[in-house]
């Protein structure tokens, strides 16, 4: 693959990454989603989402974003218009732990 190609496609990913960056409206669609999945009532749903965009950071770096919820020292990524969690030191810490067990 030339330089020029690779420059190209660099522009094409980064553009796209600046068009489907979420926004903080999509980060309490994606809380209520996974609360529902996890079996709570609409209700439930509601006040947490409602209660979460009051505790949370967001930070946007344009072509991704960061979300810290502070009280659960929680972290999420918002990329190509997606919210990934990010484990925790303690869940990795868990991990490591079980690993090692096995």
């Amino acid at each position: 693959m030339s330089r020029g190609t690779q420059a190209l496609l660099l522009v094409a990913v980064l553009a796209t990454a600046f068009a489907t960056n979420p926004e903080e409206e999509s980060f309490r669609k994606y809380i209520e989603k996974s609360m529902k999945r996890a079996g709570s009532s609409w209700f439930e749903r509601k006040v947490v989402s409602t209660v979460s965009t009051l505790a949370y950071k967001r930070v946007d770096y344009k072509f991704f974003s960061v979300i810290t919820i502070p009280e659960d020292g929680l972290h999420y990524v918002g990329l190509f218009g997606l919210w990934l969690p990010l484990p925790t030191l303690q869940a990795l810490k868990k991990e490591i732990d079980d690993s090692r067990r096995h």
